[in-house]
């Protein structure tokens, strides 16, 4: 991880108030090298670096970054959610046997009509299908 990107994270930490530590540092560390990880994936790794972080904390700490929007979850029906850097694409691909998730280009991404009276504030497109890996 370059000192740069490490800089970005205690900046974006510190723009939503939020306490700069080590460990949430290392968790956005493992989730930008990573892509999409699961918490429990996330916890094996911090865990190398913190041996005495509990999985509560990093439950707690994902959240957190969730609801400060630096991380989003994506959701991968029948599979435990992944979690990515916010601003990142918003377009995935997952895969219903093993749960894989990738971020895919969609260029004719349009919002629903203005005559929906909605206010769009956020999009995310999630393709359901088998990876190649898994069609195998």
């Amino acid at each position: 991880m370059s000192s740069s990107e490490r800089t970005n994270f205690v900046e974006m930490l510190r723009d939503v108030k939020l306490k700069v530590t080590p460990q949430r540092i290392a968790i956005l560390e493992q989730i930008q090298k990573n892509g999409h990880f699961s918490i429990e994936e996330i916890y094996e790794d911090v865990l190398k670096m913190f041996p005495s972080i509990s999985l509560a904390t990093v439950y707690k700490n994902i959240h957190s970054l969730m609801e400060s929007d630096i991380i989003r979850e994506i959701k991968v029906p029948g599979h435990k959610s992944k979690y990515q850097i916010s601003g990142n694409s918003r377009s995935y691909m997952g895969c219903s046997v093993c749960g894989l998730v990738e971020n895919i280009e969609t260029p004719n991404k349009k919002a629903p009509s203005s005559a929906s009276k909605w206010k769009i504030v956020d999009t995310m497109v999630m393709f359901i299908g088998i990876c190649p890996k898994c069609k195998k």
